[in-house]
């Protein structure tokens, strides 16, 4: 498990290196000067170019938030909340998902890390029986109290 988490580790550390804060400018500056062009043409309306450039957006920035939890191994709930709340909103201004499934959506996700956690903390957590031995209903073997 290690060695793939090195593998993980390794390739988030190679995407963060090349999706600098100057590379993703760019791509938003491209996606930016397309999307107008697009509209001149009259094959798309400036809605519809908001909303994927909004879209474009959102998933640069929840993967650039991603990798930098992966690499620095602090994922956390907020980092995920965080991507999937600007995914969502990107989403539901794209028109793919309603504001009332998104909500829902998101609620799953607060569910699921929800247990999640539980799961980790109870496969995590080692008892260890020593501290116990001597105990018994809060008493000491030798009749003292705890």
């Amino acid at each position: 498990m290690s060695a793939f988490l090195g593998r993980v580790t390794t390739a988030a550390r190679a995407v963060g290196d090349w999706l600098t804060t100057e590379r993703r400018q760019a791509i938003y500056a491209f996606l930016s000067a397309a999307g107008a062009l697009a509209v001149i043409a009259g094959y798309a309306t400036p809605d519809l170019v908001d909303g994927w450039v909004a879209f474009a957006g959102a998933v640069l920035n929840a993967l650039a938030l991603v990798m930098a939890s992966i690499v620095t191994r602090s994922a956390s709930r907020a980092t995920v909340y965080a991507s999937a709340a600007a995914l969502g909103a990107a989403l539901v201004t794209l028109g793919v998902v309603s504001d009332a499934d998104m909500t829902h959506y998101l609620q799953l996700i607060g569910q699921a890390l929800t247990a999640a956690g539980l799961l980790l903390a109870a496969v995590r957590t080692r008892l260890n029986p020593e501290p116990l031995r001597g105990y018994w209903g809060g008493h000491k073997k030798d009749g003292g109290h705890v």
